[in-house]
């Protein structure tokens, strides 16, 4: 979505009065004449010392929800942006549920079902006419939260790098809780409250949107990107604001 800013200077001009020199009568070969008198043009006492600028910022447009459909059956929506979360209800392909808004990985959407519930979904199990990134970001509210930062040795984002979450390294085989890397190739997950202590964030497959492919089929790498991840895995203490830095190389 574009935004348009105008800015509008207003100058301000101030003219200075003129002043007109006043003489007396010419005198006559028989007088002395008087002496001219000289009028000293007094300057304006009004005079701003800067000139003001006025800026005039657009009106954001307020965001107005839009429906999105359900495109696989046996939907949970969840109490929070993420696996671990507890289900709330199941709802079923072609069900309508009303975009409301997104969690910051861009991955979790925030909805309201027909009936009023209102609960969290996973993106790619929605179909939209409109690009549901265009809904606003939601800050979850009560949770723990994991970040990362997956980069190639260039510093270039890597996108659609999958990861899991789990106790142990063990059971990071299995998708507990399986995570992407966006666009930026930053990984967001999100955790319940109580889920405190230590958690291993290990490197499991690429999506077919990975910038590691040579084309949207996922069947050849590009040649720069024939690696894997370093480190493969890192454990990670709950609560934690510290982001883990992983490489493709």
């Amino acid at each position: 979505m574009s935004r348009k800013k105008i800015f509008a200077g207003i100058s301000i001009v101030l003219l200075l009065p003129g002043c007109a020199l006043k003489t007396g009568a010419t005198p006559t070969p028989t007088e002395t004449p008087s002496p001219t008198a000289t009028v000293t043009p007094i300057p304006p006492t009004d005079t701003p010392s800067s000139i003001p600028t006025v800026t005039i910022t657009p009106t954001q447009t307020a965001f107005a929800p839009f429906e999105s459909e359900i495109n696989t059956e046996n939907v949970n929506l969840r109490s929070g942006p993420g696996y671990f979360f507890p289900v709330l209800r199941v709802i079923h392909v072609g069900d309508t549920v009303t975009i409301l808004g997104k969690a910051p990985d861009k991955e979790w959407f925030r909805v309201r079902t027909a009936d009023n519930a209102e609960g969290w979904v996973y993106h790619w199990l929605m179909l939209s006419d409109i690009d549901l990134q265009e809904a606003p970001v939601i800050e979850p509210q009560d949770v723990l939260l994991i970040r990362a930062h997956v980069r190639d040795l260039n510093g270039v984002p890597m996108e659609g790098i999958g990861f899991n979450i789990a106790r142990t390294l063990s059971q990071t085989k299995t998708a507990l809780n399986p995570v992407l890397t966006n666009a930026d190739g930053d990984l967001y997950s999100y955790m319940p409250f109580s889920d405190t202590g230590t958690w291993i964030v290990a490197f499991s497959d690429l999506s077919c949107v990975s910038n590691v492919w040579t084309d949207i089929n996922c069947t050849s790498y590009k040649p720069e990107y024939q690696g894997i991840v370093e480190p493969v895995s890192l454990p990670i203490t709950l609560p934690s604001s510290v982001a883990l830095e992983f490489t493709w190389k």
